[in-house]
């Protein structure tokens, strides 16, 4: 069997698990239905030479004309935009069409904060950019201000949406300061997508902005695609004439019938979904901020969508603590009041509400947070006992048609059983520790590893002993416990896990006792070998720097 190919089924597999046993509050990201993953898996995927500029008459092309005919429909009943484009394989990229087809080097474009105009070196730095003026702490914009700033610029677009938006804005009064000034009205759809087709929040967009543009991922739970939707065909026509390359000349047809699928369901389940995900934003912000924890617009209810911000002075540290907890999230910079900057924690409840995760479950992950970024609690110890138990009792799809889906849920791992024996290399592969390390430095590194095939319950050391290696999970579980304490549970590793390295690298006596959870297979590596080779290499030297810089003394 070609090793390439059983690597990536492989590393998918892993993946796969990651997915399923993390708790995911990135907003860009999505939990796509079965029915959306059999459209992307689709005979659909093999129709890809297809040039916008061909007649169209190549044999089977008109499944995708169907395809794309039910898709527009479907999208000018939501929106009621009259010109629409689709074809964009992102929604970044569709912004970019969008700018470089509307403006010229040097015009002025208004947008939310410095955040999206401070770019250097981005296609922003092509324009003249300024802020929207805000107040309520950065929450609403200030109409008199940016009024004064209209007359005063006379921009050619008034761009909204691009950072996250948490409260409705008033559009009605923003489009009539715009149109006096002859400013073009856009709005970015990409962080709001599916609660605005659930008519959920800001539905009253599409009555006042002149262009839309959006990724359809998110909160849309559908394929990643671009789209622009307009009134005026003349701006459409724009885009055909100046950033026609820009647009995916393949239509991706099996993408598009996913994304069909996506909002398909939207529509018929989209409202329960969206207001459960308010709901559970909201049950979310009043437990973190009972916990004590800084969430952002606590006097405007928090929020009146799925995202909350929460402040926090060391953005990037509790992001990374909260990795390693397993609760996935990002960081952000918030332009408040006298362009007061504000360092917060970006959250979304979307896919948590998707899984089928409710106010209970919400109360739990406040909990967690509270113990990892206030407590300071272990991370991977919340991850073990809280996290990744409640994440596994939540892997289905809800608010989707998947209750009609006619394949039992092996489906999604049959794939990769015959593939679990690893190799050393391949187990190396697959280690996260060793991400960043080349495929021939690998090769190299491999004959220091010894493989060890552990049976269930077998210890692999006990607690006093002395600190002489590290191990690399390749295959199975093993738990790390305290025998002094009636073998209390400290924390489980899982494949692509590494355990020992505090001890091992401080050169002080293993802390807790080690064991086999069913059989394994370990990679061992002596703290010598570890520190002339492995440590050697800048990649892995700065993961385990960081990584002990954050651990407190364990195994």
């Amino acid at each position: 069997m070609n090793e390439t190919f059983k690597n990536i089924l492989n590393i998918t597999h892993y993946h796969n698990n990651f997915s399923e046993e993390h708790i995911d509050l990135l907003i860009e990201n999505s939990f796509l239905s079965d029915y959306v993953r059999a459209m992307l898996a689709s005979s659909l995927a093999n129709q890809c030479k297809v040039n916008v500029t061909d007649p169209r008459f190549d044999e089977g092309y008109e499944y995708v004309r169907m395809l794309e005919r039910e898709i527009i429909h479907m999208l000018n009943k939501i929106f009621k935009m009259k010109h629409m484009e689709l074809r964009f394989p992102s929604g970044s990229i569709a912004k970019t069409a969008l700018l470089q087809s509307l403006l010229e080097p040097g015009d002025v474009l208004i947008g939310p904060s410095d955040r999206f105009v401070n770019r250097s070196s981005s296609l922003f730095s092509l324009y003249r950019c300024q802020g929207i003026p805000l107040q309520n702490n950065g929450s609403l914009p200030d109409l008199l201000a940016l009024k004064t700033l209209l007359e005063k610029e006379h921009p050619k677009l008034l761009f909204l949406g691009t950072e996250p938006q948490l409260f409705e804005w008033p559009l009605r009064e923003i489009a009539e300061l715009c149109h006096q000034y002859n400013t073009l009205l856009v709005y970015d759809l990409s962080a709001i997508l599916g609660l605005v087709i659930a008519k959920s929040f800001q539905w009253d967009l599409f009555q006042f902005c002149d262009v839309l543009v959006s990724s359809t991922g998110g909160s849309a739970h559908a394929p990643e695609r671009g789209l622009l939707l307009f009134n005026d065909s003349k701006q459409l026509d724009l885009i055909y004439q100046k950033a026609n390359f820009f647009k995916n000349q393949d239509n991706l047809p099996n993408e598009l019938s996913g994304l069909g699928v996506a909002i398909a369901e939207l529509l018929e389940f989209g409202v329960d979904y969206a207001q459960k995900a308010i709901l559970n934003a909201r049950v979310l912000a009043k437990a973190l901020a009972n916990h004590g924890l800084t969430v952002l617009f606590k006097e405007q209810g928090y929020t009146q969508n799925h995202m909350l911000l929460i402040e926090h002075p060391e953005t990037k540290a509790a992001v990374n603590a909260l990795g390693r907890a397993g609760i996935l999230s990002s960081g952000y910079q918030l332009i408040g009041q006298e362009d007061k900057r504000i360092s917060c924690i970006r959250i979304g409840t979307h896919i948590l509400t998707r899984r089928g995760m409710g106010p209970e479950q919400m109360t739990i992950i406040a909990s967690a947070i509270h113990r990892v970024l206030l407590m300071g609690e272990v991370p991977e110890v919340i991850n073990n006992q809280l996290i990744r138990p409640l994440a596994k009792q939540f892997t289905q799809v809800e608010f989707s048609y998947d209750a009609l889906f006619p394949v039992r849920e092996e489906w999604k791992s049959r794939p990769y059983e015959a593939l679990q024996e690893l190799s050393t290399l391949d187990a190396l592969k697959i280690t996260r520790a060793f991400s960043k390390v080349s495929i021939e430095l690998l090769n190299e590194l491999e004959p220091y590893f010894n493989r060890l095939n552990i049976s269930d319950k077998k210890v692999i050391f006990k607690k006093g002993d002395t600190s002489d290696a590290l191990y690399f999970v390749a295959q199975g579980h093993i738990e790390i416990y305290d025998p002094d304490q009636n073998d209390k549970r400290i924390i489980v590793h899982l494949t692509s896990d590494h355990f020992g390295e505090y001890g091992a690298l401080t050169h002080a006596p293993r802390r807790f006792s080690s064991r086999a959870l069913g059989d394994a297979i370990l990679l061992k590596i002596s703290i010598d070998n570890f520190n002339s080779l492995v440590f050697a290499l800048p990649e892995v030297k700065h993961y385990f720097e960081k990584y002990i810089q954050a651990l407190p003394s364990m195994h």
